[in-house]
């Protein structure tokens, strides 16, 4: 249940930032316009669902956090970025 769970918001509330990146003239100026750049690549949002997903595997070892929900965040982050996007991306190296 927690596995489904944890998908199900991963999916939402990446296809909410997606739909208010899009919508919203402020937040699209800010973040997709003129994206900040680290040393010349770009960190997309589903490079936080590769995070979740290590978050998952490693909390496996401990009895008191919930594994299952963080790997089905990580995997909906990713769908729904993979799905939006219309390609699998984590980092992009920015032209000049």
């Amino acid at each position: 249940m927690s596995f489904i769970f944890g998908l199900l918001i991963g999916m939402l509330a990446t296809w909410l930032l997606e739909i208010i990146l899009q919508r919203n003239k402020l937040f699209r100026k800010e973040f997709v316009d003129n994206h900040k750049s680290i040393f010349g690549y770009r960190v997309h949002h589903s490079t936080f669902g590769l995070l979740f997903l290590i978050i998952g595997f490693f909390s496996m070892y401990y009895p008191f956090t919930n594994a299952l929900f963080f790997l089905g965040l990580g995997i909906g982050v990713i769908t729904i970025h993979t799905i939006t996007s219309k390609r699998f991306i984590f980092i992009e190296k920015l032209h000049k």
